[in-house]
């Protein structure tokens, strides 16, 4: 006999003939659910609907063919974000306009590094790339100026090409920090737009400087991280190559550095070890952190470096954030993990 279900069986019991079925217990499992559907035709599903609510509470939108390399908020507006790809695009975008966005493709022709917002106006913000160069970009009409060229005669060889990673603010003296692949340091005047002194050496020749961040309670004290496997703390009213304030050593590379927000008296730092490390007070001793968080960001892939940094908003504690290859995530929950470990 062919296949049939239930309610087409020719061996099925016609209810309408005076047979009474016995009681039966509803039991509510996944059979019982089957079983009705075959007998009843069509009943309401076990799980209702989602009803999706009329407010944005996460969103994908595809902004860059490439990878992602550095995301940062708007600093006065919640619902702005701005993204940078390995093409050097710099893109904004409002969620709560969820399909419009804004792309300037004129910023830098290669990876952007770092991004920060002007610390006296919130239209004006200022990127550090791989081809060598400091920009400030107007984001309503995305005109640019170049502050800084450590590549001025184009291409010549791996050797010789240096790349931006590391930038930063001194609120106090109005100066912008900036740190190469090659281990310098470089002081600019973002007022005149100019260069200030002689680079300084504060890593390893040759080695990476992967992040910079002024104190922001002393903004004279800098904290850098480079591939030399150290994060170093310096005074930059006295700045010399081996005069540091502190080393911190780490067994890899270091991806980033922060102090603590406000008060600036506790250190976080990432290192490709796969571990995240807090030193409590940055005036006592610094020879080993206070505690040790275990967190796997090694991949062995070309992904863009794991940074742990500090919540903002809520004292003492930290978020993580990790950058997905071509989509901005807007659900906090799969681009930003929370640690009360402090």
């Amino acid at each position: 006999m062919p296949g049939h279900i239930t309610l087409t069986c020719p061996h099925r019991v016609a209810m309408e003939h005076g047979v009474i079925p016995a009681s039966r217990r509803n039991t509510n499992t996944s059979l019982d659910y089957v079983f009705q559907s075959q007998v009843k035709g069509k009943i309401s599903m076990v799980k209702p609907q989602f009803i999706i609510p009329n407010q944005l509470e996460c969103g994908n939108i595809k902004f860059f063919q490439s990878r992602v390399t550095c995301l940062e908020f708007h600093p006065t507006k919640n619902n702005v974000l701005l993204s940078g790809d390995k093409e050097g695009l710099l893109g904004i975008w409002d969620y709560v306009k969820l399909h419009e966005k804004i792309i300037y493709d004129s910023v830098h022709s290669c990876n952007l590094n770092s991004m920060k917002f002007d610390t006296t106006n919130d239209g004006l913000l200022y990127t550090a790339s791989s081809d060598g160069t400091i920009c400030s970009t107007d984001l309503d009409t995305g005109i640019g100026s170049s502050l800084l060229n450590l590549n001025p005669n184009g291409w010549s060889r791996p050797s010789t090409w240096r790349m931006i990673y590391g930038m930063d603010f001194n609120t106090d003296k109005g100066l912008l920090l900036v740190a190469d692949s090659f281990g310098f340091l470089y002081l600019l005047d973002r007022r005149l737009k100019t260069k200030i002194g002689h680079p300084i050496l504060i890593h390893k020749k040759g080695s990476k400087i992967t992040s910079l961040h002024c104190n922001p309670a002393q903004p004279e004290v800098l904290l850098s991280s480079g591939n030399d496997h150290y994060a170093r703390i310096w005074d930059t009213r006295k700045l010399e190559g081996n005069s540091p304030l502190a080393n911190l050593a780490h067994g890899r590379i270091v991806n980033s550095g922060y102090f603590s927000p406000q008060s600036g008296s506790k250190i976080l730092t990432t290192c490709q070890d796969n571990r995240i490390r807090v030193w409590d007070y940055i005036f006592g001793n610094l020879k080993s952190p206070s505690r040790v968080i275990v967190h796997s960001h090694d991949f062995s892939r070309h992904l863009t470096p794991f940074k742990a940094e500090w919540d903002p908003k809520v004292h003492l504690q930290l978020h993580t954030a990790f950058f997905q290859n071509i989509f901005i995530n807007l659900q906090l929950t799969s681009l930003k993990w929370n640690f009360n470990a402090l």
